[in-house]
């Protein structure tokens, strides 16, 4: 094969260099375990956040796979100083989209965003900020109600609910109203506001 040509691209001196444990030099950016093409910890992680967005410690789990940790470190000091990495701002926008659009409760968002990477104390006060209590017990009731009047087949069931008369007077059995409550508790709903919802208290 004649050096430098397609197949070849970097001729008898890349050859002599194959297979040695590559390292990164001062400019960071090197050091992949397997280098490719010359890419760099940071090409990978554009290529990453092109296709979603990822908290730092997601990144930093996914990267890590294929570089060095030095280059891993540098290539996300890069991102934070181009604002392409902010948990701040992905946790609130995290726990928006889970709130306002999946409807769930404050301690289902604030699990999954510390299961996500990110800080439990930065993920407790983007909770407080994001969630309105008297919203999600809006939410939760009308949960509730969608998920009792399911269960039970009585339709007057969410207007009870609704004027907060409770659903523990005869509405649904004791069965249904565990299950409910189970349900809800998975969804990330307080106990003592799901309580409250079912006594009517």
């Amino acid at each position: 094969m004649v050096a430098g040509s397609p197949g070849d691209p970097g001729g008898p001196a890349l050859r002599s260099k194959r297979g040695a444990t590559p390292r990164c030099g001062p400019g960071g950016g090197g050091g992949e375990k397997g280098e490719k093409g010359g890419a760099t910890a940071l090409d990978s992680a554009f290529r990453m956040l092109a296709r979603r967005s990822y908290t730092e410690a997601e990144l930093r789990s996914r990267l890590e796979r294929t570089w060095d940790s030095p280059s891993v470190t540098a290539a996300l000091s890069r991102l934070a100083e181009l604002r392409l990495i902010d948990d701040p701002a992905w946790a609130e926008r995290f726990a928006v989209d889970r709130f306002e659009r999946a409807g769930r409760g404050r301690h289902r968002i604030l699990s999954e965003l510390v299961a996500r990477g990110i800080d439990a104390e930065l993920a407790a006060a983007v909770v407080g900020r994001v969630i309105d209590p008297a919203r999600e017990r809006e939410y939760a009731r009308i949960q509730l109600a969608s998920l009792l009047g399911h269960r039970t087949g009585r339709t007057g069931l969410t207007e009870r609910i609704d004027r907060g008369e409770g659903a523990a007077t005869g509405d649904a059995g004791e069965r249904e109203l565990a299950a409910a409550f189970r349900r809800l508790v998975a969804r990330g709903f307080p106990a003592g506001l799901i309580r409250d919802l079912l006594g009517g208290s």
